[in-house]
């Protein structure tokens, strides 16, 4: 059996995060991939949408479920990957989440240029990532995302 392991895969829409963690969860025996898009569709209306700065309460609900859900699997032995968009303010979610876990827990940041990130994004166009949920092609939110992610730094 695998050593388990959480892995937080992050970056802007279009940086490849889905594609990245089912690519490592596909290559080991036993792991998990969670997806934290899925997490926006339990929410009920109203939902602000998760770019509007006056979501941050709701998003951080969202991130928060979807950590400890992470933190569930992984201590029940799955090396699992969360994929989605932690942004650097949310590390404070990640710590009070993963601080009792006992496991190694990666961050690892995907930062593709502007241009590939809003490319492979708005090609999405009248695709669902998650069911019920279209998938976000509006430049502006796109652009305001990838900047969370431009200047962290190496």
């Amino acid at each position: 059996m695998p050593t388990p392991f959480l892995l937080l895969l992050s970056g802007p829409p279009g940086a490849g995060k889905s594609t990245v963690a089912h690519r490592l969860a596909d290559g080991t025996e036993r792991s998990a991939c969670i997806e934290s898009d899925w997490f926006w569709t339990t929410l009920t209306p109203p939902v602000v949408p998760p770019w509007d700065p006056a979501a941050e309460d709701q998003n951080r609900a969202v991130l928060r479920a979807a950590l400890a859900a992470s933190v569930r699997r992984v201590g029940a032995g799955y090396p699992t990957a969360l994929e989605g968009t932690l942004g650097p303010g949310h590390l404070d979610l990640v710590a009070e989440e993963t601080y009792r876990l006992g496991a190694p827990v990666h961050d690892v940041v995907l930062r593709p240029d502007e241009a590939t990130c809003l490319g492979r994004a708005q090609g999405r166009g009248g695709e669902e990532r998650v069911p019920g949920w279209p998938a976000l092609t509006d430049e502006g939110p796109l652009r305001r995302l990838h900047r969370h992610f431009r200047d962290l730094g190496a």
